[in-house]
């Protein structure tokens, strides 16, 4: 019976192998600069057997910076499985919890804070000082240029959660190209991944033409607060919002 104990000889094995820390988008495309808004995934290989590791984020190259995002087990190839890393990343302020004051952000205040700055992704093993076993940049662009949909408030500020019967489905579009979208709620937040089937909670939730929307952003209201109404009650329910494009012709 193989033993998944930690030891020197798989050790060995893996620092002989190429330890690759990988950032990915919600299509599972391997990248390593991200605009506003987007989900950052992490995905690894060549990592020690068994091992759980500490995902430090470090900005620039202030070691005071350091922030720990998650602890995740390689497993007995020494691997880690695509996982959510980075939700809407730069939309949501770090920190402790603002009473007075909302910590999400629309994506003009988001560029605005992460203007001209440059991070890096650092996997250590728990419980160890030790120099990192796998280190990845992450740069942020400037200004986004890529096609986002996001759930929002009125103001076009992040918006994670919403209260069934309180309030009213909205997002906030931005950076699509001209034509038409069909937007979908679709179950379980995050589990939904671009190239998905599309299994809706409901019909077309709403068809938006985006004739002027390459550039700019966009706030609309999709549906009343009956959205959510479903047999399941006083249960949180999580969601994800799904866009499909279609060109119009001239």
């Amino acid at each position: 019976m193989a033993s998944s104990r930690n030891t020197p000889g798989a050790d060995r094995l893996a620092a002989t192998k190429r330890r690759a820390l990988r950032l990915l988008d919600d299509g599972a495309t391997a990248r390593d600069s991200f605009d506003v808004g987007e989900c950052i995934y992490v995905a690894a290989d060549g990592l020690r057997p068994n091992r759980v590791y500490e995902l430090w984020l470090r900005t620039g190259t202030n070691t005071r910076s350091d922030r720990l995002l998650a602890c995740l087990c390689a497993d007995r190839h020494g691997s880690l499985p695509s996982t959510l890393l980075l939700p809407w990343f730069g939309l949501i302020q770090p920190g402790p919890d603002r009473r007075d004051e909302s910590p999400c952000l629309d994506h003009g205040s988001g560029e605005q804070r992460m203007v001209d700055r440059a991070f890096t992704l650092r996997a250590i093993v728990q419980g160890q000082k030790a120099r990192p076993d796998a280190v990845t940049p992450l740069r942020i662009a400037r200004i986004g240029k890529r096609p986002q949909l996001i759930a929002s408030d009125e103001h076009g500020r992040l918006r994670t959660g919403m209260i069934a019967g309180q309030h009213p489905v909205t997002v906030t579009l931005r950076h699509l190209q001209r034509g038409c979208v069909r937007v979908f709620l679709v179950p379980r937040q995050f589990d939904w991944r671009v190239g998905d089937l599309i299994v809706p909670v409901r019909d077309v939730i709403q068809v938006l033409h985006t004739d002027y929307l390459c550039n700019a952003l966009t706030f609309c209201e999709l549906l009343g607060t009956d959205v959510t109404k479903t047999d399941m009650t006083n249960q949180p329910l999580a969601f994800e919002f799904c866009k499909h494009s279609q060109r119009l012709l001239n």
